[in-house]
This record gives structure tokens, sequence and C-alpha cells, in this order.
């Protein structure tokens, strides 16, 4: 540390403006940045996800719905939403690209499957997510 030349000061919370990037993290987690567009992709996809179908069949059939339905709600575009978390379709390898990609993000660099799991759940959900993030974690071998 002898060969760098620097110093520490305390700055007051309010009077901090510039903030730095690692005091962010938790906010700065987002899968946007996926090199793709990830709405318009996720569209295209929908229609052919089986279990999308049959969950908008019976939420557009006016029936009662199951209690395993509740919470859905269909968004923007028909996108599908459960407790404000976007519904990734399997068709189309989407999955595996987040997976990947959340993976290596920069702030998280090889996160467990807990840590993965809690990032990824913030913003987006599919029927097994936890079991296909922790079976992607054991085979990653960056990970181990």
């Amino acid at each position: 540390m002898s060969e760098y030349d620097f110093w520490i000061s305390y700055i007051k919370r309010n009077e901090n403006v510039v903030v730095d990037s690692l005091s962010k993290i938790s906010q700065r987690f987002s899968l946007v940045p996926l090199r793709v567009k990830l709405r318009e992709i996720v569209l295209e996809k929908l229609f052919e996800d089986s279990w999308y179908i049959r969950l908008i069949s019976t939420l557009q059939s006016g029936k009662k719905i199951e209690l395993k339905f509740e919470g859905y709600v269909l968004g923007p575009h028909e996108l599908l939403r459960f407790q404000r978390r976007m519904y990734i379709p399997k068709e189309g390898g989407i999955r595996r690209t987040m997976l990947e990609d959340s993976n290596r993000e920069i702030y998280c660099a090889h996160p467990m499957g807990k840590k993965m799991y809690a990032n990824m759940k913030k913003l987006f959900f599919w029927v097994g997510m936890k079991h296909e993030i922790i079976q992607f974690v054991t085979k990653c071998l960056e990970c181990q």
C-alpha cells in the first residue's frame, strides 16, 4: 500500500452526492443489459409456451380462478406477471441466456445458487426457476 498515494475522508450522507458503484450493488443488479431486447423476445416466444397458454386461457375465461393461479396478472402486450415479476417462457433459450448473463454479471461475479436466485426472483419468474438455477450453478466450473 505504501506504493500508492491515497487518503481517506469521511463525507456525510446528505453531502455525498457522488456514490460509488459498490454501495449500490443491490440496486444495480439488472438483467436488462442482456445485449438483446428482452421484452420483444419474450413476446415472440410466449405463445409457444404451453404453460403460458393454459394459464392465459384460465385467466381470460372469466371463470373463478383456481387458488394456484391467484396473483397472476396480464400486463401490457399480454406479458404475464406474478407479484410484478415478468414470466420468462421456456422456448427460445431465453432462460439459458439469462442464467449465463446473470452468472457473469460484473457485480455478482459467479454467485452461488441462493444469491443468484435471490437476485433473479426480484425481476423474473418461471415454473421451476429455483431448481433450474441450482442445476445451472452446479454445472458451472467457475462457481465450484
